[in-house]
């Protein structure tokens, strides 16, 4: 992540941390600041992006440049790796649509809040952590566990598959998440189900045969009990929210439903929306990252599923 870049000349060491530490809990852990140029200063600015650390002396971030670099460099150091000793752990899969979304027209005229931000947003505010998938990723590399009823990637594994709210997707991709559910996974859709294939030769009724399959409608009607379920466990939801409140709100009772639970679950406490978690294994560890965004201190009650003795770590200290 570029992290900095044009943020302006008011930056202080409080949002350098608010934003490196959202990058972490999200998963981004290796940061260019695009901010140093050793040879300005504050009396002959730099006007190309600011804001820039200048080893002057006359510059009141400067001093704080260690401690944000020291910190990020231990979080980055704990929350990455990907082999057998260091993975991620997220119950939820979401699709990610990349470029292909502007092959039709936005399900509500505007891609500026579109998927998959103000899902991701719910997600993190509900407490389930989860990773973005392509198409191809999903399509090629990804294994189907039937006895765990998980989707496989490397050392990561999902228990959910969240499709995003499109009308066009390729057909190996639709065939894999009917897979997925026949083997007894957990699919939600939103906003709307595909209906049209992405490349030429291919049959949209194929498609939409899948999504009446999966969804027992090309329109379902968004509901916190499952739309369809089979004989193995197989279940599919909808949500049909668009704004961030009311996502969440839905996936609270789809998630209940589904019986599958985080591995970080706030039992109590007057925490606010932007209270985010990332669990990784490192080393045999299970991590947790715990984030609280919001201006005021919060308390709460929290269950952290995992093996072992806890320990507190602040990195900004050790």
């Amino acid at each position: 992540c570029e992290i900095f870049g044009a943020a302006g000349w008011k930056l202080t060491y409080d949002d350098m941390k608010w934003w490196g530490d959202w990058c972490q809990v999200h998963g981004v852990n290796v940061m260019d600041p695009h901010s140093f140029n050793p040879k300005g200063n504050m009396n002959d600015p730099d006007t190309d992006c600011p804001p820039y650390f200048y080893y002057t002396g006359d510059e009141e971030n400067w001093p704080k440049y260690q401690a944000w670099c020291e910190r990020q460099n231990r979080l980055g150091y704990m929350l990455t790796g990907n082999d057998e000793q260091n993975y991620h752990i997220a119950p939820v899969a979401m699709l990610w649509t990349g470029y292909s979304k502007y092959a039709e027209e936005p399900v509500n005229g505007d891609y500026k809040n579109e998927y998959p931000y103000s899902m991701q947003s719910a997600l993190d505010r509900v407490h389930y952590d989860h990773n973005l998938l392509t198409y191809s990723r999903f399509k090629k590399d990804c294994k189907l566990n039937e006895t765990r009823k998980e989707i496989e990637l490397s050392f990561s594994k999902y228990k959910i598959l969240i499709l995003p709210p499109v009308e066009i997707i390729p057909l190996e991709v639709m065939k894999k998440a009917k897979e997925f559910y026949d083997l007894g996974g957990t699919l939600i859709g939103w906003q709307r189900v595909p209906t049209k294939a992405a490349r030429f030769g291919q049959e949209d009724s194929q498609v939409q045969s899948l999504s009446i399959d999966l969804w027992n409608s090309l329109k379902p009607t968004a509901s916190w009990k499952p739309c369809n379920t089979n004989e193995k466990g197989g279940k599919t939801y909808f949500i049909d929210a668009t704004d961030e409140d009311s996502i969440a709100d839905q996936l609270t009772l789809i998630m209940d439903n589904s019986g599958i639970d985080s591995d970080f679950k706030v039992v109590s406490g007057n925490f606010e929306k932007w209270t985010h978690h990332n669990h990784r294994v490192r080393n045999g560890m299970d991590i947790f990252m715990l984030w609280n965004g919001a201006k005021d201190s919060c308390q709460m009650v929290a269950r952290l599923k995992a093996k072992g003795k806890p320990e507190l770590w602040d990195p900004g200290t050790k």
